[in-house]
């Protein structure tokens, strides 16, 4: 009898399991989806850096970003557009401040100083001599083109400031309906207009992940009920199976809970996991219980089961926890939180599987309780079926031509895996069709792009960068960057200072220049510095010792983007004046690394999925040889979507990055299942083709099951709105489907081996293979 408690005392046990999950079963209701700009921004790590910037110099405020298109803006009627939206916007909740062509201000010489007057002259009516001043201010203005209004002359920029709270999913969604209902009007009215703001993206995500969670339920447990249903036969089976995979699936969020975290995007996807998982140790176990009641060999099935199936089962489970582990050494710290929590949950599962669902297994299934499967040695177990043994040894005689078309499509992955990209953009984590994307994509287009990277240009001396031979080199350098076609917008200190020279001449035609005197030079830092004009402080540090080379450019590859900075940075560093040292440091660094984590956590995870699995299947069969035969079988699989990836123009991102190890590690338990239970038939003498034959009728069946299983779950991603988590699922689906056939196709032919005369090898004591 098998010492396991929930097998000697089933009732009990599961009576104590079910009392102490009270309490965890309560922790539940805490369940809520983590959809904050933070968390989706967590595998971006460069546009994290921004929004942490930003959140800084907003002190906690929320800004709300509307863009409004106009027949032409530089006309009274425009005009009254924004105007009236503006003050719509001001008469909102909680509202601090509106900046728009309306309600703006700019600096005005009066005398020997300057004061603050309304950026349009002349409102509510101004002349026709007022507009097209203000159309040529705004237009040759690089602070103002592109910031408020787009050189088109048909689109601006209304930003609002909000103190507001918006730290639940209810309160963005309360903000994100109102902004909707004061914006109705105008859209009603004919205004082409784009709003975005955090809030209302964290609110759409949100329902767009409930919305997803709703469709993929229902689907998956359709495509899990039906093949069931199919290939177990057993009415009893496939409702303990799902009893016990709802017990799972509500297991792991409350690990994620338990540990300290909230359930996001990226670890949302340790459901179907887990679920995967689970249901290939059920369906190994539960079947292998099934077809032992339809036989004689076994007293008590429940018994016969833990004795050929929970070695196997326990080291398939080890090697998906390897998987996962492995995680834990990528640069993202999304990915690092899976590989914990993943591991977590995976062992978890696998202790409900072989706990209180062995206890409900021996009360389902036991024909004799009390007995061993001694007696069953003593029945002949009944010959392979000869269809097994027909495939065992037409497999054996086509293993070349099968080895040589495997090498074909491991060289032709390999090619296309020099294609795969990377891309951490945090907007790639919405479909194309979401409003907050296009959005995004509408700025980008028309305001001149949102990629923006800082050179640093060190003087070594405070108050150093108003000496008149830097301010020279700074406006230089400027006018360099702005000869690159891809940039759309260049911002320097010298510019503010060449704008105020333009104020002080009266916009005169020409002045838009840097200050020739000194006197008035220090006049303009004056009054720059006691406005304490917002520009100033993303231009220059408060010593005014070094300036910031503020450089924009739409969205590009990266590598098209790094060029076009490099090459300002090489202008800047030969052309620098003696004592100034360039640097873009920060904002290079975050995006090379960005994409490089990305690279090196494919290599570090799989690499590292690999070693581990490889060591625990030589520990299991005590053959190294046996084990990389399993890790080529499996690898090739891997290898074949990573270049499906290249090929279809997949990105990996911070969810697409585990593919390699999730997918290697889950698709490996078919082959140790099906090896493990070969070496069992050959340790009893049968010969290579009678026991690969052996094993394909144990495991044949339940392998095709948990494959298509996986298959169907994860394809059911391609219902979810993100695009990386819809990537995901389509390349573990095509990973499990080639799995399956590498297992079934190449691993049976490279078990059977032959002696020079064409008899097979009899088994050696102590050895199977």
């Amino acid at each position: 009898m098998p010492r396991n408690p929930f097998y000697r005392w089933p009732v009990a046990t599961l009576i104590l399991s079910l009392l102490a999950c009270i309490p965890f079963i309560g922790q539940l209701r805490e369940i809520r989806i983590g959809t904050d700009a933070r968390t989706l921004l967590d595998g971006d790590q460069r546009n994290l850096a921004s929004f942490e910037k930003i959140t800084e110099i907003l002190q906690d405020n929320l800004v709300l970003v509307v863009s409004l298109r106009t027949d032409r803006i530089f006309t009274r009627e425009g005009l009254a557009d924004i105007a009236a939206l503006s003050e719509a916007l001001l008469r909102s909740k909680d509202i601090i401040d509106v900046k728009s062509l309306t309600h703006s201000s700019k600096p005005v010489r009066q005398g020997f100083s300057f004061e603050m007057q309304p950026l349009v002259p002349g409102l509510p009516k101004p002349n026709d001599e007022q507009l097209a001043r203000l159309r040529q201010f705004c237009l040759a203005n690089p602070l103002i083109r592109n910031v408020i209004v787009a050189p088109d002359e048909q689109h601006t920029l209304i930003t609002a400031t909000y103190r507001r709270d918006v730290s639940t999913p209810q309160l963005r969604r309360e903000f994100a309906t109102e902004i909707d209902a004061i914006l109705t009007p105008f859209r009603t009215a004919g205004r082409d207009i784009k709003a975005i703001s955090l809030p209302m993206v964290e609110a759409e995500v949100h329902d767009n992940l409930q919305s997803d969670l709703r469709n993929f339920l229902p689907i998956a447990a359709g495509i899990t009920l039906l093949l069931l249903i199919l290939f177990l036969r057993s009415l009893a089976g496939v409702l303990l199976i799902f009893i016990l995979q709802a017990a799972g699936l509500l297991l792991v969020p409350g690990i994620i809970l338990a540990t300290g975290h909230q359930m996001t995007v990226f670890n949302l996807l340790l459901l179907p996991l887990a679920a995967g998982v689970q249901l290939t140790l059920l369906t190994h176990s539960i079947g292998t219980i099934i077809r032992l009641r339809g036989n004689t060999e076994a007293a008590d099935p429940v018994a016969a089961m833990l004795q050929s199936t929970l070695r196997p089962c326990l080291f398939a489970t080890l090697t998906t926890i390897a998987g996962l582990l492995s995680l834990l050494l990528s640069d993202l710290p999304s990915v690092r939180e899976i590989g914990l929590l993943g591991s977590l949950s995976i062992t978890s599962v696998f202790l409900l599987t072989f706990g209180p669902g062995l206890a409900l297994m021996r009360i389902v299934f036991s024909g004799r309780a009390g007995r061993t499967t001694r007696s069953s040695q003593t029945h002949p177990r009944p010959p392979a079926p000869q269809q097994a043994l027909r495939y065992a040894r037409w497999s054996a005689a086509r293993k070349w031509p099968l080895a040589i078309g495997s090498v074909v499509i491991l060289a032709v992955s390999l090619l296309a895996m020099a294609r795969i990209r990377t891309d951490i953009r945090a907007v790639e984590f919405v479909e194309p069709s979401s409003p907050s994307r296009q959005a995004i994509e509408h700025f980008d287009s028309i305001y001149g792009g949102i990629n923006v990277v800082q050179i640093d240009l060190d003087t070594g001396t405070r108050g150093g960068i108003n000496a008149p031979a830097f301010l020279d080199y700074l406006q230089s350098l400027q006018r360099f960057a702005e000869t690159e076609p891809a940039i759309s917008g260049v911002y320097s200190y010298a510019q503010l200072l060449a704008m105020m020279n333009q104020i002080w001449e009266g916009e005169a035609e020409g002045s838009f220049r840097l200050p020739q005197s000194p006197l008035t030079r220090n006049l303009f830092v004056l009054a720059l510095t006691s406005m304490d004009f917002p520009f100033l402080r993303g231009l220059c540090d408060p010593a005014m010792q070094t300036a910031h080379l503020v450089v924009r450019t739409p969205d590009m590859p990266t590598d098209d983007y790094l060029g076009v900075i490099h090459r300002i940075l090489d202008h800047a560093a030969t052309t620098a004046p003696d004592g100034v040292s360039v640097s873009a440091r920060e904002g290079l660094h975050t995006i090379i690394e960005a994409e490089r984590s990305i690279l090196r956590s494919q290599l570090r995870t799989a690499g590292t999925t690999i070693i581990g699995i490889g060591i625990m299947l030589t520990l299991l069969w005590r053959s190294p040889r046996l084990a990389l035969m399993a890790l080529a079988v499996n690898m090739l699989p891997v290898l074949f979507v990573l270049g499906l990836a290249g090929i279809f123009n997949i990105p990996l991102n911070a969810i697409s990055v585990m593919v390699a190890a999730i997918a290697f590690a889950i698709a490996v338990d078919d082959s140790v299942h099906f090896i493990t239970s070969f070496l069992g038939h050959r340790s009893r003498g049968l010969a290579f083709a009678e026991a690969v034959a052996e094993a394909l009728a144990s495991k044949a069946r339940p392998i095709i099951l948990t494959s298509l299983i996986l298959v169907g779950i994860f394809t059911t991603f391609l219902s979810f709105s993100f695009p990386p988590v819809l990537h995901f699922g389509l390349l573990c689906a095509a990973a499990f489907l080639a799995a399956l056939l590498t297992t079934l196709l190449l691993l049976p032919a490279l078990l059977q081996k032959s002696t020079p005369n064409g008899q097979e090898h009899s088994p050696q004591r102590g050895r199977a293979w």
